[in-house]
């Protein structure tokens, strides 16, 4: 998940960031609500776009992930 999801996610800008601003859980499932941080490669400019992420847990592990965005935004920003 790491190098498929958030490893291509820094291809965008430079300091690419995940920035978890409040967490919602209900029996195993964790919704994260926050941001995506980047500097533009070529300006250096920083851009900002909300993000949610879902987590479905199984014996304390991540077993499921979806991640909400709004891409059009994203390329934007980028």
């Amino acid at each position: 998940m790491l190098e498929g999801v958030f490893m291509r996610l820094g291809e965008i800008g430079d300091d690419f960031a995940v920035v978890p601003e409040q967490f919602v859980a209900d029996g195993d499932t964790v919704v994260a609500l926050g941001s995506y941080r980047w500097k533009h490669k070529s300006s250096g400019e920083p851009a900002v776009v909300k993000m949610v992420h879902v987590w479905t847990m199984d014996g304390g592990k991540a077993v499921a992930f979806q991640q909400h965005v709004d891409t059009l935004r994203v390329r934007e920003l980028s």
